[in-house]
């Protein structure tokens, strides 16, 4: 019976706990409304928040306009915060009682301004600690060229040294200070004195007997730490600028978010410090009766060298150890996988079984799929408007994508290609979130085939499913965006570095002011060649979507620096030009600048118009001996596409090394002064044809005269181009 009343009151407290964090929630919005003396609002707000709280439905996350179940989104930023957080206090706690059993040794007159000087250091600010450690670390980086720890973080990235340092510099000056004073008050104590008249080492006594008798004071102090810490979390994620928890609570700061973050944070302190003092009251009350259960015996640090008994209290203990041990493998599970197995149970079996409403977790995979049966139907009759109504158009980038798969699909069907899109396994996370395979299937007008297959994230929104691009996280640094799968971050880092390397050379080269460059990064062929119209290529970009890459990235002489070089060539000419520059000329721009750029060896790149290489040698060569009149190399046909290819690389190569950037630049701007063509390059390579033509015709003079200096820049050997 006491244990029913006492459970029932542990529960009661932490309902009022929850009451609390619900009613804190709402302050924020009710002040930033203006009326912070309406008490009666307060109380109004709060049974609203109540009754919106109290249904699952509404527990969602706002991201980028993409709702999501709120704890599944902040579980992965809470895990972070989580390590670095008590990995700090665990880290100060070491620290200080290592420096207490070296410090209590010392003579007194040396303790006493230890003390003091303790004093002082607690009334530092975490601020001014992170930024001296920064300032610390670059200015020993400028010295000896050696980053000590990644003191700062871009995009997605994950740090844990700096913070953790920093977290635990506060914790452990203030522990160090609370043991000498708790060890002090302990040594004037009789059984101190006793233990030391009966010939008692000093240090056994400070180790065994005064640490065991302040521990309870110790654990009670540590509340104030732990709340101390909360505030300093705060701080440190937010001047090492990592993606923890109040990151994100800071970017959605609603109520809902609120309480939410705050009960994940409150949960488990409040297990842990009710476990630790329903242990300290058992002891309490075995000391006060003089009995001893198995469990304090085992605390004795005497019973180590008995292990019968070891064995026996194990054994009559052995629901409780098998408890923990199985609590400690699913915390070890989660936090490696990222995945909660037991979770994953509930939703596969739920899933088999057909659900009686939207806002359940039973969801099965046969209605699911049958919500996407209209958007397979759309994809074989080409039909945009339905095709798109199932993308998530909220993500802009993803849903541009999408429409242009769907116009070159339908271009590819028109010259011969067939293509087929079968839906795979569905893995539901949530009630509103899931993923969903799809399996494409090519085959082109040679009869060659091709199997992809990707597995793309889908949402609930307004009650029908969409779908919405692959689980990608993010790194960032100025106008680039690298988009990577978990497990591949070194990669991103590389290609974040080289991309960012690159943009900087043609800014500076070429005065190409960049916007939003989106680089998403796969693992596989064929899980790129899935969201593409294409197959068996590494690397894709159509003018207002994003680089897409499976290539593994690594430098100097990387493939991956090659293809960044090409494709955000292509890029900058799409946008230096208002996309009006044809097919032939981008691509040689692209050729040309992949040989050109080259590796400085410090860290940069530099462009050098001197060495010039085209693979496709045999092909050169004859151009080479024969090249095509400027105005006819827009006429080659589709089919004809390696001359074009070639020819491209030819006039470009002359245009940049024999006339120079400065009138490149302007053949460039002139072409921007165009009207946007709303076409795939291909589709309108007559009429950028054209537009180029009278570009050239304005900044280079007679297109003649340029063409026949053209035909002698490479019949006379001006022209040198390595195979």
């Amino acid at each position: 019976m006491e244990f029913i009343i006492r459970s029932i009151k542990i529960l009661f407290y932490y309902l009022l706990g929850a009451l609390g964090i619900v009613f804190v929630s709402i302050v924020p919005s009710v002040i930033s409304s203006g009326q912070i003396y309406n008490i009666p609002l307060y109380f109004k707000e709060f049974y609203r928040f109540v009754l919106v709280f109290i249904k699952p439905e509404n527990w969602v996350y706002t991201y980028k306009n993409v709702p999501m179940p709120i704890l599944d989104f902040l579980k992965e930023p809470y895990i972070y915060s989580a390590k670095i957080f008590i990995s700090g206090i665990l880290l100060g706690f070491a620290a200080a009682l290592l420096l207490a059993l070296l410090t209590l040794f010392l003579p007194y007159y040396v303790i006493d301004p230890i003390k003091r000087v303790l004093g002082v250091l607690e009334t530092v600010p975490d601020l001014l600690i992170a930024v001296f450690l920064q300032v610390t670390v670059v200015a020993i980086f400028k010295k000896t060229g050696v980053m000590l720890v990644n003191f700062a973080v871009l995009g997605d990235e994950t740090i844990y040294l700096a913070p953790i340092l920093t977290l635990a510099i506060l914790p452990a000056i203030y522990l160090f200070r609370l043991l000498l004073m708790l060890v002090e008050e302990e040594q004037i104590k009789p059984y101190t004195e006793y233990a030391m008249a009966k010939g008692m080492g000093r240090f056994r006594i400070v180790t065994i007997h005064n640490f065991r008798n302040i521990f309870p004071s110790i654990f009670h102090h540590s509340k104030i730490l732990v709340w101390g810490g909360m505030s300093s979390l705060f701080i440190v994620e937010y001047i090492y600028n990592t993606r923890g928890l109040t990151y994100y609570i800071m970017l959605d700061f609603k109520p809902m978010v609120l309480s939410a973050a705050l009960l994940m944070i409150y949960t488990p302190f409040f297990i842990f410090y009710q476990a630790g003092q329903e242990w300290l009251d058992h002891l309490e009350a075995e000391r006060s009766t003089g009995s001893r259960s198995g469990m304090a015996a085992i605390m004795e640090w005497r019973i180590w060298k008995e292990p019968g008994r070891i064995l026996t209290a194990s054994v009559k203990h052995r629901a409780a150890i098998l408890g923990a041990a199985l609590f400690v493998f699913y915390c070890g599970y989660y936090l490696r996988t990222d995945e909660d197995p037991l979770k994953n149970i509930l939703l596969s079996t739920s899933a088999r079984a057909e659900a009686s409403g939207d806002k359940t977790i039973a969801l099965s995979n046969a209605k699911i799929k049958k919500q996407f049966n209209s958007m397979l139907k759309a994809i074989e009759d080409n039909n945009m408007k339905k095709f798109l109504s199932f993308q998530n158009k909220s993500n802009a980038l993803f849903y541009r994508e999408q429409e242009s798969w769907l116009e070159e699909i339908s271009q590819n069907k028109k010259a011969g290609w067939e293509t087929s899109v079968q839906k795979g396994s569905i893995n539901l996370k949530s009630a509103d979130t899931g993923s969903l395979e799809l399996k494409v299937n090519i085959k082109t007008s040679k009869g060659e085939e091709y199997a992809e297959k990707v597995t793309y994230s889908i949402s609930k929104s307004g009650g029908k499913w969409l779908l919405n691009d692959l689980p990608f996280k993010e790194k960032r640094y100025n106008t680039v965006t690298v988009h990577y799968l978990k497990g591949m971050d070194k990669e991103a880092d590389s290609l974040l570095l080289d991309a960012t390397s690159v943009v900087r050379l043609y800014k500076q080269e070429f005065g190409w002011e960049p916007g939003p460059i989106h680089i998403k990064l796969y693992k596989t062929i064929e899980e790129m060649g899935a969201t593409i119209p294409a197959y068996m290529v590494e690397d894709w970009s159509n003018y207002g979507e994003s680089i897409k890459m499976i290539t593994p990235v690594g430098r100097p002489g990387s493939p991956v620096l090659s293809i960044l070089v090409s494709q955000l060539s292509s890029k900058m000419m799409q946008e230096m030009t208002n996309d009006n520059a044809p097919s032939y000329l981008q691509n040689g721009v692209a050729d040309a600048l992949r040989s050109a750029v080259t590796d400085s060896g410090d860290g940069g790149l530099l462009l050098n118009l001197d060495v010039l290489r085209f693979d496709e040698g045999d092909r050169l060569q004859m151009l080479k001996s024969h090249p095509l009149p400027i105005g006819q190399i827009g006429k080659l046909q589709t089919k004809n596409w390696m001359e074009q290819y070639a020819s491209g690389f030819l006039l470009t190569s002359y245009l940049l090394r024999e006339k120079g950037l400065e009138k490149f630049k302007e053949f460039a701007a002139e072409l921007k002064k165009n009207d946007y063509i709303d076409k795939e390059i291909q589709n309108k390579l007559p009429e950028t044809n054209e537009l180029a033509l009278k570009a050239m015709e304005k900044v280079y003079g007679p297109v003649d005269a340029l063409s026949a200096d053209y035909l002698d820049y490479y019949s006379s050997g001006r022209g040198k181009i390595i195979k």
